[in-house]
């Protein structure tokens, strides 16, 4: 981040508006993501009965949507927490449920690269979680897609007890509360854009995801923030840290 109160990364980061906009997004994510989740465990749920003759029901992938439902629900757990702790001044709390949130993301983005992956994953036991679904493994396998750094940085200010936690506890050392609102943004934004990718593969996702409650404002409100958002091109990049993090 940088140093000098006074640079346009400060101004865009501590704008009102452009503060107002995270909340926004937040908020709509929060609702959006619970919303999408419960209908498709629904779809999920129905779609496995089977037919009155006994036969199967028409295949639409019904652990893929249990799979997909999963992940979207955490999502939406994760997002909703995470602005209830910003908002409360927790921000040490929050930053440990946006490193679950990059988890998600990384899960979100599999799941839209091949629906099966979803199926897979729902069905999966410790030890093939272990080989298969560890962050640094997804990371492997995106083709640069999520770099180590990033992660890294989650990981040492909310992940593992470290002295960084001091930019994030009350006291005079404690950052502004509006960089965990952006990096919240950020992710749960990816979130949204893997998951719907995902669910609308099939017809029965496509409903889910254009019916679920919100979805109207939860598109607006990512529009504006897309289109105002210049923190992540204006934050500078530090030094670079191309060591895979302790997941």
């Amino acid at each position: 981040m940088p140093a000098d109160p006074d640079s346009e990364f400060f101004k865009q980061l501590l704008s009102k508006r452009r503060q107002a906009e995270r909340e926004e997004l937040v908020d709509a994510l929060a609702v959006t993501l619970i919303d999408a989740a419960t209908r498709m465990g629904v779809y999920a749920m129905v779609f496995r009965f089977p037919r009155y003759d006994g036969a199967p029901a028409s295949d639409v992938g019904q652990d893929d949507m249990e799979g997909l439902a999963t992940v979207v629900a955490i999502a939406g757990s994760l997002v909703s927490a995470c602005a209830d702790l910003l908002r409360a001044g927790n921000q040490y709390a929050a930053w440990a449920l946006i490193r679950q949130l990059v988890e998600v993301e990384y899960l979100a983005w599999a799941f839209a690269e091949s629906r099966r992956d979803a199926s897979d994953w729902l069905n999966s036991d410790r030890d093939q979680r272990l080989q298969l679904w560890q962050p640094r493994h997804l990371r492997r396998v995106s083709a640069g897609r999520f770099g180590a750094e990033d992660y890294s940085v989650h990981c040492e200010f909310g992940g593992h007890p470290t002295p960084e936690a001091r930019n994030l506890l009350p006291g005079p050392s404690q950052g502004q509360v509006e960089v965990g609102w952006h990096e919240l943004c950020f992710h749960g934004d990816q979130i949204w854009e893997w998951a719907s990718a995902a669910l609308g593969a099939t017809d029965i996702g496509r409903v889910a995801v254009t019916s679920a409650i919100g979805v109207k404002r939860l598109e607006r409100a990512r529009r504006t923030w897309r289109k105002h958002d210049k923190l992540r091109a204006l934050a500078l990049s530090g030094d670079s840290n191309d060591q895979e993090p302790i997941d």
